[in-house]
């Protein structure tokens, strides 16, 4: 696991194969090398690493998962849903419920997602709160961007970790675009990681993530035209550029 949080997916995997090596009718090595081919894009390989587990464990909850993000990921969207079906049925964990609900709103099937949740009704805190995250997704897919707002601002309200709602609040804010909000939250979302992007010889600078240097450019777009109207305007860069106007072929070319 250390290794993989440090992105050595191939010592990572070596370690997961001993283990499975060791503890064949154990879920968990089979989990986490299925989980490590995924997260490479390696779809089929992970689709085979489930098939070799013992017929007890394929059924899991943790490896139906996986299957089912190799499928979608796959573009077996139906074929996925399926097997997301199954996990819900053998588990009442809210991850299986979360990844099913998100194959749906992202393939736009955002009554089914709604009806996923009635099917399978969340009890406790923990369930309104993935209650309220899906529910906000959708209407963050579905650009209802106030709705999404206010459903996010409760499911973070309720999380024992708020600042895993980071990343999504950021983007309803980018879409907004209010820059500024959003700022502040990718920036907590990058604090999260922060520890992690530095274990990994990453630069620990915000404005050096994705996020970071697409909001950068933003805000420069927004200031840039008043910028340069202040520059033009000073008296010296005036004249320049009135030398310009006035005597082209005389001026000096880079």
């Amino acid at each position: 696991l250390i290794e993989r949080e440090l992105e050595d997916h191939e010592a990572a995997l070596g370690s997961f194969l001993k283990a499975r090596d060791c503890h064949p009718h154990r879920v968990e090595p089979h989990t986490e090398i299925a989980r490590t081919l995924l997260g490479r894009g390696m779809l089929e390989e992970a689709t085979a690493a489930i098939e070799m587990a013992p017929p007890s464990l394929q059924d899991y909850p943790q490896l139906l998962i996986i299957r089912a993000l190799a499928l979608s990921n796959a573009g077996e969207i139906a074929e996925g849903f399926q097997v997301l079906e199954r996990a819900c049925s053998r588990t009442s964990s809210p991850i299986a419920l979360e990844r099913k609900c998100d194959l749906l709103i992202q393939a736009g099937r955002f009554e089914q997602a709604t009806s996923a949740l009635d099917k399978h009704p969340q009890q406790g805190r923990k369930g309104r709160e993935t209650t309220a995250f899906i529910l906000g997704r959708r209407a963050l897919a579905e650009w209802d961007l106030a709705t999404a707002h206010d459903l996010l601002a409760t499911a973070r309200e309720m999380s024992d970790d708020p600042s895993r709602y980071a990343f999504e609040i950021g983007r309803l804010h980018l879409l907004a675009q209010d820059f500024e909000t959003a700022s502040k939250e990718f920036r907590a979302h990058h604090a999260r990681h922060h520890a992690r992007r530095q274990r990994m010889g990453k630069s620990g600078k915000f404005l050096q993530t994705f996020f970071g240097q697409i909001l950068n450019e933003l805000r420069l777009e927004q200031i840039a035209p008043r910028l340069l109207r202040e520059v033009v305007a000073r008296p010296t860069v005036a004249g320049l550029f009135a030398n310009f106007r006035h005597f082209p072929r005389a001026s000096p070319r880079p």
